[in-house]
């Protein structure tokens, strides 16, 4: 039931009243709950609800409310709940109504807008004493809370969701080889970042939301996702691209008490990072295994690869000099304004501060030994956050929404095609790769007319949700436009490139991961194994989302 007649009678028996339910509209996100803004009786609320389909796991919809109400006794600021899930179960299914919260979710209106310098100036030490409150909460007093181990976690879920990737391997290794000293386990969030948190643009957070991956853990997991570089939108600072991580760490410590060691910080950024790709993977599978149609979630999987291309860098897996090795030689996207959009914002680096890169599978790492910070966007938002797709500059109405998140990429509309004559880059004079032989229109050239027609047509039309979905599909078409321009191309390069590791039963990226995860095949840093391994990524990420690349990897505008 999401039609909005069927759906208005339900709220009114949920509430109890026999007056009207008014301004009911769908909110732009969560792509593991959908969100409701709607009025009754003068009051502004807003709905939640789970969708179907395969998650992360998390509470229930009612051991999370014993969690908010923990939560609002610790001082953390928090949507009241309205009717809990026991009062919306028999109507609603799982779900929960709560008051509408003022304030701003947008991360790029957060990070970049100046109407919010007076926020970012608070807003770390804000998060800092959020942070310490939540972690000071007694698990004792909070039922269905499970205890996760993050590896094991990521090890299972990888493989349920078959994504064998040479990179994976990789972090899953560093990892490993590296795991700080256990903590005494504590409430941990689970999606604390920017985009989950609605700010007011004079003074800062007003509320912190979607705990539907609340968790019994590490506290520093919830500061390193802070950090992840898919929550930066287009800030500079580490900390949600709003401020530097030696601030965060120096107010965490003055509320708990405690000192932090960066570096335990800095492992568990690298976590956090092949966490969202695990993320992205399963939102995917949402969609491809028939749980729920949907292309935002379908999107989402083409995501995967961002991830893999910040662990590389957090590894010390970086771009070789100019001419000096595979990457140089990758095709691309003709440097035409891509899927992002001409006006897209430009990608930090991958932090303020860079340490000697580290060797991934080599041993357990010395005091000294750091990983260059990445530069940050997520996952699944519970109040009504906009999903974590493949755009990211999309203007949403009303500013005070209660919890709408923009999407943690680059793209701010229907982007325009890399080529307009649908020809794919051909590897060299003897090995052109196959064509389109159906004629003009090409396919690619079919796919572009589609996108400009919905961009130029059918977009202006469409508001709020509606909008935001054909954005999506219109990025989804771009992908596919570059998948058929540059993918023959791109797929005998990856054949060379593992033909060129001269490894036996070596014929694929999957049974490169398998090599890897049986420690056969050690790809240190600066080898030929490591280097094919970035370029196969960069490849990727030109197809899935070029704006992604950080220099020297982002072709230049022609």
């Amino acid at each position: 039931m999401t039609d909005v007649d069927d759906l208005a009678p339900e709220l009114r028996r949920v509430l109890g009243t026999a007056g009207s339910v008014d301004g009911l509209r769908r909110l732009s996100g969560g792509a593991s709950r959908e969100t409701w803004a709607f009025s009754a009786e003068g009051r502004a609320l807003i709905l939640q609800r789970t969708r179907p389909g395969s998650s992360m796991g998390g509470p229930s919809m009612a051991d999370e409310d014993r969690l908010l109400a923990a939560a609002v006794v610790a001082g953390v600021p928090v949507p009241a709940v309205v009717v809990d899930a026991a009062g919306c179960e028999p109507f609603l299914g799982p779900a929960r109504i709560t008051a509408h919260v003022d304030g701003e979710a947008l991360g790029p209106r957060i990070v970049r807008d100046e109407r919010f310098a007076p926020a970012r100036s608070v807003l770390v030490g804000q998060c800092a004493r959020a942070l310490a409150a939540i972690h000071s909460i007694d698990p004792s007093m909070v039922s269905g809370l499970e205890s996760v181990d993050v590896l094991e976690r990521l090890r299972v879920g990888l493989d349920l969701v078959e994504e064998a990737r040479p990179t994976f391997e990789l972090a899953l290794r560093w990892l490993a080889d590296r795991r700080p000293p256990a903590r005494p386990p504590a409430v941990v969030h689970g999606d604390f970042r920017v985009g989950n948190l609605l700010v007011d643009a004079a003074s800062g957070l007003t509320a912190v939301l979607d705990w539907e991956l609340a968790h019994l853990g590490d506290p520093l997991e919830d500061l390193g996702w802070l950090c992840v570089r898919a929550w930066r939108f287009g800030g500079d600072g580490e900390v949600g691209g709003i401020g530097p991580l030696t601030d965060l760490l120096d107010s965490y410590a003055e509320a708990t008490g405690a000192p932090v060691d960066p570096e335990h910080v800095r492992w568990w950024i690298v976590a956090g990072t092949l966490t969202w790709g695990l993320i992205c993977a399963v939102q995917a599978r949402r969609h491809l295994d028939g749980h729920v149609q949907s292309v935002e979630l379908v999107a989402i999987g083409r995501r995967v690869v961002e991830t893999e291309y910040d662990l590389l860098g957090l590894l010390g897996i970086d771009a070789p000099p100019d001419g000096a090795g595979p990457a140089s030689s990758a095709p691309d996207p003709n440097g035409e304004r891509s899927a992002a959009g001409s006006d897209a914002a430009p990608r930090p680096d991958r932090g303020s501060t860079t340490a000697p890169a580290a060797d991934p599978t080599a041993g357990p790492a010395s005091a000294h030994t750091a990983v260059t910070n990445p530069t940050a966007t997520s996952t699944t938002s519970t109040t009504a956050s906009e999903p974590a797709t493949t755009s990211s500059t999309i203007e949403e109405p009303a500013a005070t929404s209660s919890a709408i998140e923009e999407p943690a990429t680059t793209s701010s509309t229907v982007a325009e095609p890399a080529s307009r004559s649908g020809a794919v880059e051909e590897p060299g004079p003897d090995r052109t790769p196959s064509i389109d032989r159906q004629g003009r229109p090409t396919a690619a050239e079919l796919v572009d007319a589609v996108r400009t027609h919905l961009a130029d047509q059918v977009a202006p039309a469409l508001e709020g949700s509606s909008a935001f979905q054909l954005r999506v599909a219109g990025n989804a078409l771009a992908i596919v436009e570059r998948e058929l321009r540059l993918g023959p191309a791109m797929a005998l390069r990856a054949g060379d490139l593992l033909a060129g590791l001269g490894l036996a039963d070596i014929p694929d990226e999957a049974s490169l991961a398998a090599a890897i995860r049986s420690g056969s095949i050690a790809a240190l840093t600066g080898s030929p194994v490591a280097a094919a391994i970035r370029a196969l990524v960069v490849d990727r990420l030109r197809i899935a989302n070029p704006k992604w690349l950080l220099p020297p990897d982002r072709p230049d505008p022609q």
